[in-house]
């Protein structure tokens, strides 16, 4: 009996240019040899032909050839076949293990059966190799995911998303697995591809929300089709204008970007005609002192999309349809653009569009003007043809449907006094809506509104009155002026009550005179004599030093003290917003004036102040709950500072401010932030995006007009 005391596997590589085929040798020796692991077998062999060793010899049997000293060997790349001896002629053989297996290095060629052997191409191997993947694999077959698969699109969307988040809230997880449920939601809405594409529709925007910023109604915009709505033809062009004018890049360095890096976007010319179609939609008018836009054309161009956006499918006449009334914010600013120009900005925003409004994409400029000073004479010129138009614009009609337009006006106190034709805020009588003397700003026994004639509020009547008296007459009678100086700008269009505090300025202007005050009680302190001295080092002033390392390092406020020889005075930069909200934050007094001897109260009143304001901010608070926090802190205040202390500003807070809050609750959407940040931007598309050749405050204006149009077809832009 033959013995098989040795196999040895080995596999030739395939070449790219001379396939061989692979071969596996069966070597055959004496017993005598030293054996080997059976380990090293299974290393060497291939796992599916070690599986077929370890079956009956009748396995193998097809496959072992007889003869002396025979070799497969193929010089062409076709598949060699081994000669197969019948299993009849093979000499019966007991099964082998493969663990009893050993390995011998050859020492005899005459010893060697090698037979042409193809394991890879074998019909018989392969066989063998897809029976035991399918029998691995059989869980998981393509019939039963294409199935599974299918089950889960037929299950409903929302559905889907529930099981992706029921777990855990979104913004409580890791970053990576908030990765894998975006992925994952990512997947499930793109799944919907095909069935919107069916419809003629495709996804091209999801936002989801915080459950806190929920909403009522759920939005679905579906976009008219481009063939009908000529201005949303190439949306590329759309984008690229938009940030072109946005960021104020020149038509050479956007010609030149596109050239020089070979970007793949539409040529400076397709821009310039885009940018003409735009202006061509807005016609602009000029007067003496700038350039301004019809009223009427601009309001129905915003109202159309206000009312799009709210009412996507045009269905004005459902009960859902409640703005009947639009309420339209007037306002306007001053701002140096350089040493020698300033300009005013006239803007309007629609108070319907909520967190909008209070935006500067929310603010729609009606007019620029190029102004010498910012007064009474001034802003008659400037709004002459605008209030002409206002005047006799009481509604506009969208599609048919009427809508009644109701105005306001809104700005800080020098634009609102020279507005409504009053002296300034150093006048005997300062209030914009009362007839309070400032010598009775402090007296919380009288009553003040803007709302009560019996209480002092200011009548439009009693104005044109008093301005039209002989001034001789008038004080022959001891008659009062009240501080009415001319007639208001915008006449009987407006009531006094439409005249609205500004939010930011009242908090901007009290927390100044707080600091001011501080700035005092330290030189108090230190003993410090602006005119008695002719050198100045802040560290030799123990609190006016604390003050300042105080805000320097606890606040992150960069804050110095200077002192001018020419005058003896020490003066002092005005904190910004976002740097007096850190000072409030972080306001420690003990660590600035320790020794001061109403520290306490003085903490109070600070600490005090700015939670009124956050809670107006907040919409926390009604007009009762409101007044009576006002006149309590007017108290402390008293019991800290004079009655000189008491500001124009800090009149309006104490007597005022509830009142605004019982008659408008959010008093937030009449601020002026977002004009304060255009005419932030104003500078920059004065200089740097601007044809000097031509009119400079026309090109300003058109490039806001075209933001304007652009905005609603961009996306992510808030």
């Amino acid at each position: 009996m033959q013995h098989i005391s040795k196999i040895f596997a080995e596999t030739t590589p395939v070449k790219a240019t001379n396939p061989k085929p692979k071969k596996i040798k069966f070597l055959v020796d004496n017993e005598n040899q030293t054996p080997q692991s059976s380990k090293k077998l299974r290393t060497i062999l291939p796992k599916n032909v070690t599986q077929i060793l370890a079956s009956p010899v009748t396995t193998l049997a097809p496959f072992i050839t007889t003869g002396p000293n025979i070799q497969a060997i193929s010089s062409t790349p076709t598949i060699s076949i081994p000669t197969i001896t019948p299993l009849s002629a093979i000499p019966t053989l007991t099964p082998i293990n493969a663990q009893q297996l050993t390995i011998q290095p050859t020492t005899s060629q005459s010893t060697l059966i090698r037979p042409r052997f193809d394991y890879g191409r074998s019909l018989e191997i392969t066989r063998k190799i897809i029976e035991e993947k399918d029998k691995n694999c059989s869980k998981n077959t393509p019939e039963k995911s294409r199935k599974e698969k299918s089950e889960r699109q037929k299950e409903p969307l929302i559905s889907r998303l529930t099981k992706v988040l029921k777990r855990k809230n979104f913004y409580t997880v890791g970053r990576r697995q908030r990765g894998r449920i975006q992925q994952q939601i990512k997947q499930i809405f793109s799944e919907t591809t095909d069935y919107l594409r069916s419809l003629g529709l495709c996804l091209s925007n999801v936002e989801l929300n915080p459950i806190e910023l929920d909403e009522a109604d759920f939005k679905l915009k579906i976009r008219p089709p481009t063939s009908d709505c000529p201005d949303k033809l190439e949306p590329n062009v759309n984008n690229l204008l938009y940030y072109k004018d946005k960021h104020a890049i020149s038509d050479h360095a956007y010609s030149d970007m596109k050239k020089r890096c070979y970007l793949p976007i539409p040529s400076i010319t397709k821009l310039k005609e885009r940018r003409a179609e735009i202006n061509s939609m807005f016609e602009i008018h000029d007067n003496d002192m700038g350039v301004y836009l019809s009223l009427k054309d601009k309001l129905e161009f915003r109202a159309r999309i206000y009312l799009e956006n709210k009412y996507p499918d045009g269905n004005y006449d459902s009960k859902k349809f409640t703005d009947d009334t639009l309420y339209i914010k007037l306002s306007a600013d001053g701002t140096n653009i350089g040493r020698n120009l300033k300009l005013l900005n006239f803007t309007f925003t629609i108070i319907n569009e909520g967190s909008k409004a209070k935006t500067a994409n929310g603010n729609y400029t009606i007019g620029i003007f190029e102004i010498d000073h910012e007064n009474y004479d001034t802003l008659t010129k400037c709004f002459k043809e605008l209030i002409e138009e206002l005047r006799n614009l009481k509604e506009i009609t969208i599609d048919e449907k009427k809508l009644n337009l109701v105005y306001y006006f809104c700005g800080d106190w020098k634009i609102l006094a020279q507005i409504t034709g009053l002296l300034s805020a150093n006048a005997k009588y300062p209030c914009i809506w009362c007839k309070c003397c400032k010598e009775e700003f402090f007296d919380l026994d009288k009553e003040w509104s803007l709302v009560d004639p019996a209480k002092g509020c200011r009548t439009y009547e009693e104005h044109i009155t008093v301005i039209n008296k002989c001034p001789k007459e008038m004080k022959e009678a001891g008659d009062l002026k009240f501080g009415y100086n001319k007639p208001p700008v915008f006449g009987d269009i407006l009531p006094i009550k439409n005249y609205i505090i500004d939010m930011l300025h009242l908090y901007l202007r009290i927390s100044d005179n707080l600091f001011n005050l501080l700035v005092k009680d330290c030189s108090l302190l230190d003993n410090f004599e602006m005119g008695s001295i002719s050198r100045f080092d802040v560290t030799q002033y123990t609190h006016l030093n604390n003050l300042q390392k105080f805000l320097n390092e606890k606040c992150n406020v960069k804050f110095t003290f200077l002192w001018t020889p020419e005058t003896k005075k020490l003066n002092w930069r005005d904190l910004v917003g976002p740097e007096k909200n850190r000072l409030f934050e972080n306001l420690d007094l003990s660590a600035i004036i320790p020794e001061f001897a109403k520290l306490d109260m003085l903490s109070k009143i600070w600490n005090d102040f700015y939670e009124i304001m956050r809670k107006v901010r907040a919409v926390e608070v009604n007009g009762d709950e409101l007044k009576q926090l006002t006149r309590q802190w007017l108290i402390d205040f008293l019991n800290v500072y004079g009655r000189t202390s008491v500001t124009p500003y800090t009149h309006a807070f104490v007597f005022h401010l509830h009142e605004f809050v019982d008659l408008y609750k959010d008093i937030n959407a009449f601020n002026c932030q977002g004009l304060e940040k255009l005419n932030d931007m104003s500078t920059g598309q004065y200089f740097k995006g601007t044809n000097k050749r031509d009119s400079a405050l026309a090109q300003i204006l058109q490039k806001r007009n075209r933001m304007e149009y652009l905005s609603p077809y961009v996306l992510d832009e808030s």
